[in-house]
């Protein structure tokens, strides 16, 4: 199910974020994640790097919550290897730059939700990716924590705890 991308796999297309970035733009925060699936039958694993509204990252590939169907192919829940809850920007702006950092060199024969956004890894990438992820959560906990004890959106978090 996954493999080496070739030329042929190549179609030029210039990723346009604004609709991407309109769907978040009235949340305070979303969770930036490194998620790794495996797919059930082959054992294979790939990692996919992505934001969500969903305070639990794993929810993000639950069949059921997830809303795809093809989710059903991987192993649940999806192992989450490091994920932050930060402000939407600077999510969306550390999104791009772990895409831009990891440019996509294995397709994915399946297609599912957020396909574009699954990298292969090396380990090296992999652990480097981790540390990073899990020091923006260090750097940024305080922010997200502090909105939560002001209650400054009160309706938004009352939200979340229904999605976790």
């Amino acid at each position: 199910m996954i493999r080496h991308i070739t030329e042929s796999d190549y179609e030029y297309k210039v990723f346009d974020n604004s609709d991407y970035e309109k769907k978040y733009a009235n949340r305070k925060f979303i969770k930036l994640y490194l998620l790794e699936p495996e797919f059930i039958d082959t054992g294979e694993k790939f990692q996919k790097i992505g934001i969500t509204h969903h305070y639990n990252a794993e929810k993000r590939f639950d069949p059921v919550v997830g809303g795809d169907k093809l989710y059903s192919l991987l192993k649940q829940p999806v192992r989450v290897l490091a994920s932050a809850y930060l402000p939407t920007g600077i999510a969306l702006e550390r999104e791009r730059y772990f895409h831009h950092k990891y440019p996509k060199k294995h397709k994915i024969d399946v297609k599912f939700k957020g396909v574009s956004e699954c990298r292969v890894l090396n380990s090296e990438q992999r652990l480097d990716s981790i540390k990073e992820i899990r020091a923006l959560h260090e750097q940024y906990k305080h922010t997200w924590r502090k909105d939560l004890q002001l209650n400054t959106s009160k309706g938004y978090w009352d939200e979340q705890k229904q999605l976790a």
